[in-house]
């Protein structure tokens, strides 16, 4: 008997297990990992969404994973700054000089369209999705970003291309104009 109830208890610990993974796996991304000597400078200064004081890159990565605005980051070993971006690691420009400390990295986080397989769906298939987020009861690109048939991207600055006003960005009072170009809306 008592072989009997260490094995169901088994069976509802292993479930138990597999819920987990299953949960922490769906928080999960993938990130390349850049040069020391290298700090990271966004297309424009809006896109810094914090900088904070932690004690690893890990720890900075993580905290950028969980914050859906979050694409890029930079580290510093030494000083432990960490700073966060909203923009894309190609939007911006990875620097390298001999003024930025060889102890600080720029890492991003890697986008496929897999990871938003859910978008335009019903909450549900998002709810825990770090890429996509519920607004009007479905699976939306996050802000300052827009859908191009495939996946969630960047909305551009001023020069940027674009197909439509969606593609430009909206807060800086940017449209999208005949050539194709993001420019300031003139009335």
């Amino acid at each position: 008997m008592k072989t009997v109830r260490y094995s169901m208890m088994s069976q509802y610990f292993l479930r138990w297990l597999l819920f987990i993974d299953l949960v922490c796996s769906q928080f999960q991304s993938r990130i390349h990992v850049g040069d020391f000597g290298t700090s990271f400078a966004p297309a424009d200064p809006i896109e810094l969404i914090n900088t904070i004081s932690v004690s690893s890159q890990i720890r900075c990565a993580q905290t950028c994973n969980v914050n859906p605005l979050c694409r890029t980051f930079d580290y510093d070993t030494l000083s432990k700054r960490c700073r966060l971006f909203e923009g894309e690691i190609a939007t911006g420009q990875v620097n390298r000089s001999a003024a930025i400390p060889p102890t600080s990295r720029v890492s991003s986080i890697a986008y496929t369209q897999q990871l938003y397989l859910a978008y335009n769906q019903t909450c549900d298939q998002c709810q825990v999705n770090r890429y996509l987020l519920c607004i009007n009861n479905t699976c939306q690109c996050p802000p300052h970003t827009y859908w191009n048939g495939h996946m969630c991207l960047n909305e551009g600055y001023n020069g940027s291309l674009c197909q439509n006003d969606e593609w430009c960005r909206n807060d800086k009072n940017l449209t999208c104009s005949s050539s194709h170009l993001c420019g300031e809306c003139i009335h």
